[in-house]
């Protein structure tokens, strides 16, 4: 249990019910798993090679869910890196509008 927490809400909160980070960004944990746009693909990568930003592959049938959401339910699950893939739209899976920015 976590002192001093308090969620009155028995699934997904509505937006900004908590106080933001420390970057006044809301939301980022806990709420609903995302839907990102990659395609899953489990790819080990080449040897030796650390990838950086990588993108997920062109194509492909069930797309990448992250995070962790209000119906996660081990200590794998939650954190913000947890990985999972989805085919159709589930209770606790939202998405985040983001735009992709290339360095120049």
């Amino acid at each position: 249990m976590l002192g001093n927490y308090t969620d009155p809400y028995p699934a997904s909160a509505p937006v900004a019910k908590f106080p933001p980070n420390s970057l006044g960004l809301y939301d980022l944990d806990g709420n609903v798993r995302e839907w990102i746009h990659d395609y899953y693909l489990i790819h080990a990568g080449t040897l030796g090679e650390i990838p950086v930003d990588p993108m997920g592959p062109g194509s492909g049938e069930n797309h990448v869910i992250r995070g962790a959401g209000w119906r996660s339910g081990s200590i794998t699950e939650l954190r913000l890196a947890y990985r999972d893939e989805g085919l159709a739209g589930e209770n606790d899976v939202g998405f985040r509008i983001a735009r992709y920015v290339e360095e120049q």
